[in-house]
């Protein structure tokens, strides 16, 4: 057994999740961000329960690390790293861009496997107006550009879309497609699964890719990016 409680406070939507060796069990989620915080302890506790299980059943937990939501994600990560500390079982940190990217890489339309240029997905996350967190990796998910916070510029992908089909994924898709279109460019506006997280997850307990609880922290990419108010 390998079983993974899964925790993503990085964005709008809070998720959590429980999988066995890759296959996902059940999944719950938290509509409003800003209850993230007063949600996520009582869901863990009712997840693992209905589910059949106690939290030592628990073999390791993965929390999305960022970039988001600058609460969401120290909510998140302070409350896997307490799990972890508390049962003694490893801690899995992911990005949701890199999650962002593998949802795609499942999606990718046959115009795009036909296609002779090599296959380049971009995963953007909005970080408002026209800036936004960012990634960019090819159909192995090597990356091939390291994730950062930019301003989003035609010019700034001009080379790129000349030479590679862009595959665009990610919450910002929405307002990047309004003002960018090309032929070498697709738009994929699904995000990824709670199927992508366990997946992911899995393959880096096998590989025992764990993150040191004293090193874990947040990855903001820039200083602070929180929910807008309603």
């Amino acid at each position: 057994m390998a079983l993974i409680l899964h925790i993503d406070t990085a964005l709008e939507k809070g998720m959590i999740s429980l999988s066995d060796k890759g296959i996902l069990l059940c999944t719950s989620y938290c509509e409003n961000p800003k209850d993230q915080s007063s949600w996520l302890a009582p869901a863990i506790q009712s997840i693992v329960k209905d589910a059949g299980f106690a939290m030592k059943d628990l073999n390791a937990i993965a929390v999305v690390a960022g970039p988001g939501s600058y609460t969401g994600l120290r909510v998140g990560m302070a409350t896997a790293k307490g799990l972890c500390y508390a049962l003694h079982i490893p801690l899995l940190t992911a990005s949701c861009l890199e999650l962002y990217a593998m949802g795609a890489q499942i999606q990718l339309s046959e115009k795009c496997k036909k296609n002779e240029l090599e296959v380049l997905i971009c995963a953007m996350i909005d970080a408002r107006r026209m800036e936004v967190f960012m990634g960019i990796y090819n159909e192995r998910m090597e990356s091939v550009m390291e994730p950062g916070a930019i301003i989003l510029d035609e010019k700034f992908f001009a080379e790129k879309v000349a030479e590679n089909h862009i595959v665009f994924c990610g919450n910002a898709v929405d307002k990047w497609e309004k003002v960018y279109q090309h032929t070498n460019v697709t738009y994929i506006h699904e995000g990824y699964t709670a199927d992508v997280f366990a997946a992911s997850s899995f393959k880096k307990y096998l590989q025992h890719d764990f993150t040191l609880l004293a090193y874990a922290e947040p990855v903001y990419l820039k200083e602070v990016y929180i929910h807008p108010q309603n």
